[in-house]
């Protein structure tokens, strides 16, 4: 099963550069994931979300939490307050037909 997961950070959107500094470093250590960053300068906040694969819900948690510490240390930023983490299930009709199990 593949989940969707966001993370929202404090503190490091405040920056223009480091959004494709944190996008670089997650990218450089799981590109699998597909890690996508939004940035909201005004507030100071930096969103990442990303996809990994997992049996259930606990091991998606559990996988997420090493992609993020793992991206976040690649970019160079520390963690910050965490504001908001959620973990959806992809629904199969939205995952690329070439990426489906066969």
């Amino acid at each position: 099963m593949e989940y969707r997961i966001t993370v929202t950070v404090s503190e490091h959107g405040y920056e223009p550069e480091n959004g494709e500094r944190v996008l670089d470093g997650f990218l450089r250590t799981h590109p699998q994931t597909g890690p996508v960053v939004d940035q909201d300068v005004a507030a100071g906040t930096l969103s990442i979300t990303f996809a990994v694969d997992a049996s259930d819900y606990d091991h998606a948690v559990d996988s997420a939490r090493e992609v993020f510490a793992g991206g976040m240390k690649a970019a160079g930023a520390s963690v910050t307050q965490v504001l908001h983490g959620e973990a959806d299930l992809i629904p199969a009709e939205e995952i690329e037909p070439e990426l489906q199990p066969v």
